[in-house]
């Protein structure tokens, strides 16, 4: 019973602490260490007192865009039990976003073309909308 309540209070401590989340979000197999900067760390608190959670994240190249985003999303998977995300990336990022995902513990699903989307529609019992532009 001891066991449960540390780890309850470390979640709520966690989930109410920007700064504590940020570091807490080290993959304890990755070698490359997270340390956030404040611009993130105030965005993670905003997504902590907003319902819904909808941000366009833009900023200059080397910020931590992706890093703010899988912290929000890792956030939003452990409060309030989402379990799918959408990004959208350019082709060029796909591997910096493979990688970063799995920094944080994440199983990345890469979409690369209409196979991949037969199949995930397979298995996760989806619906694919197309829209014509």
């Amino acid at each position: 019973m001891h066991d449960k309540i540390k780890n309850y209070l470390t979640k709520k401590i966690f989930l109410h602490n920007p700064l504590l989340f940020f570091y807490a979000l080290n993959h304890p197999a990755s070698k490359k260490k997270i340390k956030p900067f404040i611009h993130q760390i105030h965005l993670l608190h905003n997504s902590m007192l907003l319902r819904p959670v909808r941000f366009l994240i833009a900023d200059e190249i080397g910020l931590g865009k992706t890093i703010e985003s899988l912290a929000i999303t890792r956030y939003l998977e452990l409060k309030h039990g989402i379990r799918r995300v959408l990004v959208l990336t350019p082709k060029i990022l796909r591997e910096q976003w493979e990688s970063e995902i799995g920094r944080v513990g994440g199983v990345p699903r890469i979409i690369k073309d209409g196979n991949d989307v037969a199949i995930l529609k397979i298995i996760y019992n989806i619906t694919i909308l197309r829209s014509i532009l």
